[in-house]
């Protein structure tokens, strides 16, 4: 889609017309709280997702709300920022970021350089002959997934220096400076619907590093994905905006190394909750 690169397919599945999970989107009624939810197939994923659950604890509160759900499979918080700008004539009173395996994992196997959205090179940048060899071939798809040859992806590693030190902090940066230029432009840009303010948060999500068995990983240094956690988890906590909710998720909870069950989006669901009501009483001032 123009300007976030891609989301879902209008009207396809349960999406609505512009390509989003529920009915179509409405402006929020007056004085009712509007959330906008962005995250990856985390977000999207759920019988219903966890912004849904979130929308109902909050008016089973008597908090008259309205929610919208970004969300889409793969996408990354640098599509999200634009997702924000993109759709910011509805005019939200909370903006929730949920993600950071996207925005760090996903890269290991996808594009590898920090931000840049999933199969960006392939995509966009990708001969349209070997572009069209991938799409439409199988096999030969699957060798380039397993050397990355064919697209010549390998070499883009290599220029980048994937798995060394420099590219982890350069992926870092990038993570927390879209997250701050987010909250920017939720201050000061994003009209809100019942707060004199607009509210910015991020989750950073759990990761089961045990399911977690990419290639790419195997073959870098032992201890590198927990060295992403690690390193991930002592930069976000400088930001008070930044709720770190990584582990309050049980390990048989993970369908694999990022996806859960609907029991686990209820648990997130419920802390979210807990965080937003927190900064309603907090930052939401009403005339």
């Amino acid at each position: 889609t123009p300007y976030d690169f891609f989301s879902g397919k209008p009207n396809a599945l349960d999406h609505n017309s512009d390509g989003f999970r529920g009915n179509d989107f409405k402006k929020a009624e007056e004085k009712q709280l509007s959330i906008a939810f962005f995250g990856g197939s985390s977000g999207y994923n759920g019988n219903p997702p966890i912004i849904d659950l979130i929308g109902q604890k909050l008016n089973s509160d008597k908090i008259n709300t309205v929610v919208y759900n970004f969300s889409s499979v793969s996408s990354n918080h640098n599509q999200h920022l634009n997702r924000l700008l993109k759709y910011s004539n509805y005019n939200f009173d909370i903006v929730i970021f949920y993600g950071g395996f996207n925005e760090t994992f996903q890269t290991l196997y996808a594009d590898p350089r920090p931000g840049y959205p999933f199969n960006f090179w392939t995509v966009g940048e990708l001969h349209p002959l070997k572009f069209t060899l991938l799409k439409y071939s199988p096999f030969f798809s699957e060798i380039d997934k397993q050397t990355g040859k064919i697209s010549n992806i390998s070499n883009l590693r290599d220029e980048v220096g994937l798995g060394n030190d420099e590219w982890l902090n350069n992926l870092l940066e990038n993570y927390t400076k879209t997250l701050f230029n987010s909250k920017k432009l939720t201050e000061n840009f994003i009209t809100p619907n019942m707060c004199n303010k607009s509210i910015f948060i991020s989750i950073y999500q759990p990761i089961s590093l045990s399911k977690m068995t990419n290639k790419l990983l195997v073959e870098l240094d032992g201890g590198f994905k927990e060295k992403i956690i690690n390193k991930t988890k002592e930069r976000i906590k400088k930001y008070d905006f930044i709720h770190n909710l990584s582990n309050i998720y049980e390990e048989r909870m993970f369908t694999d190394s990022v996806h859960v069950t609907d029991e686990a989006k209820e648990m997130m669901a419920a802390k979210i909750t807990e965080i937003v009501k927190n900064n309603l009483e907090k930052k939401c001032i009403t005339n």
